[in-house]
């Protein structure tokens, strides 16, 4: 097989297993941060959770509008395989042609610079450009296969991952916050279980073992209830029926 097809089967297998492959990473995080610390002076620790907020707000921020109002029936919720009905070329998509990838990259690294640990912001890195590159290469496999011309003439003017600024062309759908909601719950969620998963491990780090804390619990509650109310609502109600 040639290295470009491998890349893209590789790429495809790795778009079905996307949901599952961060818990790889968090092991190996957990494992780094409990085994292999690194102090840091408070001037550094301030700065690294500064970053890590402004990136994780970020990211979450350019998934949030992408999703709102991108076209129906494209890419983005499907789990097993490429899937578009229409190509998404204004709004984020005007400035990158993977404005969720990017998205998710702003998240991680900030979730990565929370554990002040520069091995596991290596290791996220490293981790995410590996299975991200094969991705976008199945995924502009098949858009280009579905598109041809059309697609091209986008990818052209269109930078593949780091956004251009400059050729923002504002998106004419409007902004639905039912559908936000709906697609992006999850990765909120899986947001805040990492950091509590962060949190618990440093903290095994700074006192040699884990302390219970009611805060962890509570926070635990609380995404479990966040994450279980939408759940709810998206497949025993009507709530989200006519939302893509």
């Amino acid at each position: 097989m040639l290295l470009h097809k491998r890349l893209i089967h590789q790429g495809t297998v790795f778009f079905r297993y996307r949901g599952q492959l961060p818990i790889i990473v968090i092991l190996f995080s957990v494992f780094l941060i409990v085994f292999f610390p690194i102090n840091l002076t408070k001037e550094f620790r301030y700065g690294f959770y500064a970053l890590s907020f402004l990136f994780v707000i970020s990211g979450h921020i350019i998934r949030a509008s992408t999703v709102g109002n991108r076209h129906k029936h494209t890419s983005g919720r499907n789990r097993s395989h490429h899937y578009a009905e229409n190509l998404n070329t204004t709004g984020w998509y005007s400035v990158t042609r993977n404005p969720l990838y990017f998205a998710n990259f702003l998240i991680w690294l900030g979730l990565s610079l929370s554990t002040q640990h520069i091995g596991v912001v290596l290791l996220v890195c490293s981790f995410f450009w590996f299975v991200y590159q094969r991705i976008i290469l199945s995924e502009e496999d098949y858009l280009l296969t579905k598109f041809g011309d059309s697609y091209e003439d986008w990818a052209r003017k269109t930078p593949v991952f780091f956004p251009s600024l400059k050729k923002f062309n504002k998106n004419p759908n409007p902004l639905s916050f039912k559908t936000i909601i709906k697609n992006e719950y999850p990765g909120l969620s899986a947001t805040l279980s990492c950091m509590l998963i962060i949190n618990i491990g440093q903290s095994i780090d700074n006192n040699n073992g884990y302390v219970f804390s009611y805060l962890d619990l509570l926070f635990l509650v609380c995404i479990l209830f966040f994450a279980g109310s939408m759940k709810l609502l998206k497949h025993k109600t009507s709530f989200f029926n006519s939302e893509d």
